[in-house]
């Protein structure tokens, strides 16, 4: 198993932990520990298996929030430092490339 994080400066991750709490039922939500600071953002932690079911669930569940929001894109970094720029605009179809092309960078981080 490993650990994706998930920041968010913008949004409530709460609405994020809604949509993926049935297919991943093993995340929290971190708050910053210092909401004064403006580096800090708020955090969600899923444990995730290899196989990217559970990566496909975190990418469609942040689409699904900022479909209500006014986010212009998600980023999705790999541990190496590779990074996908990804518009909210995106369809469904070529959401599933994205998420098939996420798995092969070995996701650390989604930002958006």
């Amino acid at each position: 198993m490993s650990k994706i994080k998930v920041f968010s400066s913008l949004h409530n991750l709460k609405a994020l932990s809604i949509e993926i709490v049935d297919e991943i039922p093993d995340h929290e939500i971190l708050e910053p520990s210092d909401p004064q600071r403006a580096i800090d953002t708020a955090l969600l932690v899923a444990i995730v298996g290899v196989l990217g079911t559970s990566l496909g669930a975190i990418i469609t569940g942040v689409f699904n929030v900022l479909k209500t929001t006014e986010s212009q894109k998600i980023i999705i970094v790999g541990k190496s430092g590779r990074k996908i720029e990804v518009p909210a605009s995106t369809s469904k179809a070529d959401l599933d490339e994205i998420i098939e092309l996420s798995k092969s960078i070995d996701v650390d981080r989604i930002e958006f």
